[in-house]
């Protein structure tokens, strides 16, 4: 899996993957401006969640993934 994200407005931008129960954290990354890319490789089909933080603002995606 491989998650690519840009910040349009140049802030900070932190993105982590977490496993099906919303707490294990499978994968991060950071980037101060440019494209922050997540890996994960060996991941069974399935549902995932992404937190990416901006600045002070947090989000949270529910993702399926399919192979």
């Amino acid at each position: 899996l491989r998650l690519t994200m840009t910040s349009a407005n140049g802030k900070n931008v932190w993105a982590y993957l977490y496993d099906n129960d919303g707490t294990t954290q499978l994968a991060a990354s950071y980037t101060s401006g440019s494209a922050v890319v997540v890996n994960k490789d060996g991941l069974a089909a399935g549902t995932y969640y992404v937190k990416v933080t901006i600045g002070d603002k947090k989000y949270i995606a529910q993702m399926v993934y399919q192979k």
